[in-house]
């Protein structure tokens, strides 16, 4: 990572030069822990395979912001920092990116981001909503487009945004099962069924 991270500790006592950063220097520790989270291309950051609201609620919880009660999601200061809606986070965020640019990995990226709200608009629940219905089939449809366009920019421009399997197969247990073996273990079963595709 660009800045040294632990838990428990302050950032900016890790990385005295943050300071040097007026859009820094206003933020408290977890605010510039989750900054250097969500934004941080490095290998070795802990969220570098997410994308989307997923990178964004991981960097939260990473960075020290608390869940509900019910540990179902982020309470309410979280939730309005992965919602974009503290002005001293995306502040520091625009800095970040300025001290930090990269054109090529920028649009890649930017397309890597497309593909994850597009992801995520299509696991919303759209039952009973025609609309949605619709523009999740639009989007449906152009999610292999775009797909292909970030794997073209990727090899233009050398730079590769690793992020999870957004596409593919995708089995359930039963799908796995070889009938016939019913004695096997479930992961004997799954394994031999691999083996003879």
């Amino acid at each position: 990572m660009y800045y040294k991270l632990v838990a428990g500790e302050d950032i900016f006592e890790l990385n005295p030069g943050l300071r040097a950063v007026p859009k820094f220097k206003e933020l408290t520790d977890m605010q510039m822990k989750y900054i250097c989270l969500m934004l941080d291309p490095s290998h070795d950051n802990p969220v570098r395979t997410l994308i989307g609201k997923q990178r964004r609620e991981k960097s939260a919880i990473l960075a020290g912001y608390k869940m509900e009660p019910d540990n179902k999601r982020l309470n309410k200061s979280g939730r309005d920092v992965v919602d974009g809606n503290v002005k001293s986070i995306n502040e520091g965020i625009e800095e970040f990116k300025k001290l930090h640019y990269d054109e090529k990995r920028e649009i890649v990226e930017s397309f890597s981001n497309q593909i994850a709200e597009i992801r995520d608009f299509l696991n919303s629940d759209k039952e009973g909503d025609p609309k949605a219905i619709k523009q999740g089939l639009l989007l449906g449809n152009s999610l292999p487009e775009l797909l292909e366009s970030k794997k073209k920019a990727e090899e233009i421009l050398n730079v590769t945004v690793t992020q999870k399997p957004e596409l593919g197969e995708t089995f359930t247990v039963a799908d796995l099962l070889d009938e016939d073996n019913q004695e096997l273990s479930l992961l004997d079963q799954v394994m031999q069924n691999k083996m003879n595709k």
